[in-house]
C-alpha cells in the first residue's frame, strides 16, 4: 500500500495550464465569491481575504492553494475533479476552511502542509478522493472538527510528522484502507475524540507516540468494538485497542447496545469568543485595551491574544483583556486574533484587522543598501517625512573592519 507523502508546496506557472494567482504585494482584504473556475486559484502572501461560494473544478493542479497566507476564510466552495488536491495550504496559519465540498480530486481533498499552524478545518465534506480526505503533514496545532471524510482511496483523515492537533467530532466511514491514519512515529501529542468510525477497512492505525484517543472522559465510536457496556452509561467498560506500535488505547469508547447504526453523538459546543472593545478596520493609537467576552458550556481555562501570528498575552481568568502599547510598533495594519480554550482542549478564535496610526515619521536610507561594502568617504542620504515637524535626524553608525574595507554593519537613523 502506497502512503501519500506530500512534498514541497511549489507551483511552476509554466506547468499549470490555467492559474489565477493573487500575490500579497498587490492584494489583501479581498473577497472572491460566486465564480465558476476551471482552473486554479493560488493566493501567495495574502491575508484577511475570503474565498466563498465558488466552484473550482477540472484543474491541472489544486483547486485552491494558499502559500504564506494568514487569516483567510475558505468557505462553502465546491472543489472537485482537480488533478491534485482540492485545497492545499503551505506555510500558512490561522486560516478557516469550512463547509466546503471537496470531492473526487486526483490526490487528496484537503492538505495542510509545510509548517502550517493554527488552522481550523471544520464541517467540510471530503469524500471520494483518490488517496485521502484530509491530511495534516509537517504542521502542528490545527483543529479538524466535524468534517465528513468518507469513501477515500487510502484514509479519511491522516496525520504525518505533526503534533498537538485536535481531531474532534468527525464522521469517518467507508474509507478503503484506514479511517484515521497517524502515519509517522514523529507524530505525537495529538488528541482525537468524539469521532464516528464506521465501515472502514481498518478504523484506525497509530504509528505515532503519545497520541490521546479520548479526552479523559469520552472517546470515539467504533463500529467494530467487541466490548460491553454493562451499566449502560454509554461508555464501553473496556478500552478499545487502537492498532499501533506504541499501544494506543481509547479508554472511554462510546457505546450503543444492540444498535448497528452509529449513535447520535452530541458534540460539545466550541467556546464562544468575541472582541467587544474594537471593530474591524478600526484605526488606533497609543495604549489600547483589548476586551473580549468568552463563554462555554465547559470551563474557559485561558484566552490567548495574537498579533500578526505571534502570541502576545495569555489571560487565565476573567475579565479577559490585554493592553497593547501601539507606539512600540510601526504604523501599519495588524491582525488581532483572540482564541478561547476550554478544559477539553477545544479552541475557537475570532480576528479583526486594526490600523495603527501614531503619526510616526517615515524614514528611508536612499544612498546605501543593507550589507553593502564601502570604503573611503561615504555620504549617507536619507528621506524623512512626517505629518508633524521633524526637528532633527540622528545618524548612528557602527563600523567593523574586514580586510581593508569598512563594512557598514549597522546604520540606524532616528527621527525626533
Amino acid at each position: 500500500m502506497a502512503i501519500p507523502v506530500e512534498k514541497e508546496f511549489a507551483f511552476s506557472l509554466s506547468q499549470i495550464r490555467y492559474c489565477r494567482k493573487i500575490d500579497g504585494l498587490n492584494s489583501g482584504n479581498s473577497t472572491f465569491m460566486n465564480a465558476d473556475y476551471s482552473n486554479m486559484l493560488l493566493l501567495s502572501n495574502v491575508n484577511n481575504s475570503i474565498i466563498f461560494n465558488n466552484t473550482m473544478k477540472n484543474g491541472d493542479n489544486v483547486g485552491i492553494g494558499l502559500y504564506g497566507s494568514y487569516y483567510n476564510t475558505i468557505s462553502k466552495n465546491i472543489i472537485k475533479n482537480n488533478s491534485y488536491n482540492g485545497i492545499k495550504l503551505g506555510e500558512s496559519g490561522h486560516n478557516r476552511i469550512s463547509e466546503n465540498v471537496v470531492s473526487s480530486n486526483g490526490n487528496g481533498g484537503i492538505c495542510i502542509n509545510q509548517e502550517s499552524y493554527y488552522n481550523n478545518i471544520s464541517k467540510n465534506i471530503a469524500n471520494d478522493n483518490v488517496e485521502y480526505g484530509i491530511f495534516i503533514q509537517y504542521s502542528d496545532n490545527n483543529h479538524i472538527l466535524e468534517n465528513n471524510a468518507s469513501n477515500n482511496g487510502i484514509f479519511g483523515i491522516g496525520l504525518g510528522i505533526s503534533d498537538y492537533n485536535i481531531v474532534v467530532g468527525n464522521n469517518i466511514e467507508k474509507n478503503h484502507q484506514y479511517g484515521i491514519y497517524i502515519v509517522n512515529s514523529a507524530s505525537d501529542s495529538n488528541q482525537l475524540y468524539r469521532n464516528i468510525f464506521k465501515e472502514n477497512l481498518f478504523n484506525a492505525r497509530d504509528d505515532g507516540f503519545n497520541n490521546q484517543w479520548d479526552n479523559g472522559s469520552i472517546g470515539n465510536y467504533w463500529d467494530d468494538n467487541g466490548g460491553v457496556d454493562a451499566n449502560d452509561d454509554g461508555i464501553g467498560d473496556t478500552p478499545y485497542d487502537v492498532p499501533s506500535f506504541g499501544g494506543s488505547m481509547d479508554n472511554y469508547p462510546i457505546w450503543r447496545d444492540g444498535d448497528d447504526i452509529s449513535p447520535d453523538i452530541p458534540i460539545n459546543s466550541l467556546p464562544f469568543v468575541n472582541i467587544t472593545s474594537h471593530i474591524n478596520q478600526e484605526t488606533m493609537s497609543g495604549l489600547q485595551t483589548i476586551n473580549i467576552t468568552a463563554a462555554s458550556p465547559n470551563i474557559i481555562v485561558r484566552v490567548e491574544f495574537w498579533i500578526n501570528g505571534f502570541i502576545k498575552w495569555i489571560d487565565n481568568s476573567e475579565p479577559f483583556n490585554f493592553t497593547w502599547n501601539t507606539t512600540t510598533v510601526i504604523d501599519d495594519t495588524y491582525m488581532l486574533e483572540v482564541s478561547a480554550i476550554d478544559n477539553l482542549g477545544q479552541r475557537n478564535s475570532t480576528w479583526i484587522t486594526l490600523n495603527v496610526n501614531n503619526g510616526l515619521p517615515l524614514l528611508n536610507i536612499t544612498s546605501h543598501v543593507n550589507q553593502e561594502i564601502v570604503s573611503g568617504l561615504q555620504t549617507i542620504n536619507i528621506t524623512a517625512a512626517s505629518p508633524n515637524e521633524i526637528v532633527r535626524v540622528e545618524f548612528w553608525i557602527t563600523i567593523s573592519l574586514y580586510d581593508t574595507n569598512a563594512i557598514l554593519s549597522l546604520n540606524r537613523a532616528r527621527l525626533l
